[in-house]
């Protein structure tokens, strides 16, 4: 059954997409996606984005986000709501030639009006100092290093930039911090496995 849901879904992109060159491969869903990607030399993977539920997820993991962990090709995880440009983007930033590379290949993905957030996640004090300095001095310079990650970007003009340090874990902070925006989009570099 399996099988066939497959072969249909490629009879109907072969259709909708005459000339596009279609493989299927075998083996776990995100390894082979990031291995054609690595090999095909691409510059991004794109991949519809499906809400598995609970026991879908334990049985079978999540391809998006195994994805994302194996992945040294930026991905584009898109849901069936994708049908413009994005207009708020959340772009992680942790100062890496990875984030820099994620940053770049996004703007061209925004619209030409964006609201561009340049966000990083400051880590979690453990050490505490009694007077929060180490926290203040921290905020201070990588308010300095996003300035000069916003003038390498370059972004186009009609985008608007905002800077934002955030503090907690990278992943829970960024997506607590683009659901209060209501971000469309949030990027994020890979450090490959």
């Amino acid at each position: 059954v399996v099988r066939q849901q497959a072969l249909d879904q490629i009879k109907k992109i072969d259709e909708a997409l005459p000339g596009w060159v279609v493989e299927v491969e075998d083996g776990r869903p995100s390894r082979e996606i990031a291995k054609a990607a690595s090999t095909l030399d691409s510059r991004l993977v794109i991949l519809g984005l499906s809400h598995h539920g609970l026991v879908d997820r334990l049985i079978d993991g999540d391809t998006a986000l195994e994805l994302l962990r194996e992945s040294d090709v930026p991905v584009l995880l898109a849901s069936k709501k994708f049908k413009s440009l994005p207009r708020v983007a959340v772009i992680a930033v942790d100062f890496s030639p990875e984030s820099m590379e994620a940053a770049r290949t996004a703007i061209p993905l925004l619209a030409a009006d964006a609201v561009v957030h340049l966000v990083h996640v400051r880590p979690p004090v453990t050490i505490f100092d009694g007077s929060g300095l180490w926290e203040e001095e921290y905020e201070r310079v990588a308010l300095q290093q996003l300035e000069k990650f916003e003038h390498v970007l370059d972004v186009p003009a009609g985008m608007r930039t905002e800077k934002k340090i955030v503090a907690g874990k990278p992943a829970v902070a960024l997506a607590e911090f683009a659901n209060g925006i209501d971000a469309d989009l949030i990027v994020s570099g890979t450090h490959g496995t």
